[in-house]
């Protein structure tokens, strides 16, 4: 018989994820439960449906979560399932709804295994579930029809055959609207990095500064009002200290000395959003490491 509480919890999760959980049942989040003896299935919203797994009955409960965390520990999604599950908020039957979309496994699963276990898992889910096999031969017939992401170097160099500063302004306000819309991060940032390629590529002129300048702040803003996963979050971070390593080596090496600089002070605001706790602090510093400019 399970022994759960919510003294179990300092155990299995960092204390500021603790907190986080806590966030996500208080704001109910956690959309359904189910039972089955000792063991749990559940969903919770977040920036999108994540599916959880538990079994209360193991020593020490053992929960297993959708979404990208990779800090150690449960992540906040299975700490607010367990807290529902205390309240006696689980109910006794099974659910009749898919366990993960197409769309969610791809994006979050599927990518990161070796063929093996791609292999396996297909065995497994299509023999369970017809109406799964369906929509994920639908879902493949349409992949490659879907949105794909921005590029750095093409979308600046599009803006730089364009005659005017206007010009530029109305094409990018409604692509970095769309992304925050659609609370596409990754996009909003290539469109940002975009842009400062852009300005800081050409002879400086205080209006498009001006301009960048708003835009930074607006991407902030942005991400302050974003949940974003651990594994979104480094996404991020990754892509700004390429695009900086890239310009940084060709800077160093050039003679005219006119290549595009990062300045990664513009940047500290945005960092500081997507470090908001030890793990990802972590993160960051070993990136600045890794790249030459951090340590004392």
């Amino acid at each position: 018989m399970s022994t759960w509480s919510e003294d179990t919890l300092p155990s299995l999760a960092l204390p500021q994820v603790i907190e986080r959980g806590w966030n996500y049942y208080r704001k109910k989040r956690v959309l359904e439960v189910w039972q089955d003896g000792t063991r749990y299935t559940a969903a919770v919203k977040g920036q999108f449906r994540y599916e959880q797994s538990l079994d209360l009955g193991l020593d020490p409960p053992l929960g297993i979560c959708t979404c990208a965390y990779s800090g150690g520990g449960w992540c906040k999604h299975l700490v607010a399932v367990g807290l529902a599950i205390q309240a006696g908020e689980a109910k006794v039957r099974q659910p009749t709804h898919l366990a993960i979309s197409p769309e969610e496994f791809w994006e979050e699963s599927w990518l990161a295994q070796d063929e093996r276990i791609r292999d396996r898992f297909l065995q497994q889910y299509f023999l369970k579930s017809d109406a799964f096999r369906e929509q994920w031969v639908h879902f493949q017939e349409n992949r490659l029809e879907r949105h794909r992401l921005f590029q750095v170097e093409s979308q600046r160099k599009i803006w730089a055959g364009m005659e005017d500063f206007a010009t530029v302004k109305e094409q990018f306000h409604p692509m970095i609207q769309g992304a925050f819309s659609s609370k596409n991060v990754l996009n909003a940032v290539i469109l940002l990095l975009s842009l400062y390629e852009w300005v800081r590529g050409e002879a400086t002129q205080p209006q498009r500064e001006a301009y960048l300048a708003v835009q930074l702040t607006a991407f902030e803003q942005f991400l302050s009002t974003t949940l974003l996963s651990t594994a979104e979050m480094q996404a991020l971070i990754k892509e700004i200290f390429q695009r900086w390593d890239k310009h940084e080596q060709a800077f160093i090496g050039t003679k005219k000395r006119r290549e595009i600089r990062y300045q990664l002070a513009d940047f500290e605001g945005i960092f500081e959003l997507l470090a908001p706790d030890p793990i990802m602090k972590h993160f960051l510093e070993t990136r600045k490491l890794a790249f030459g400019i951090g340590g004392s």
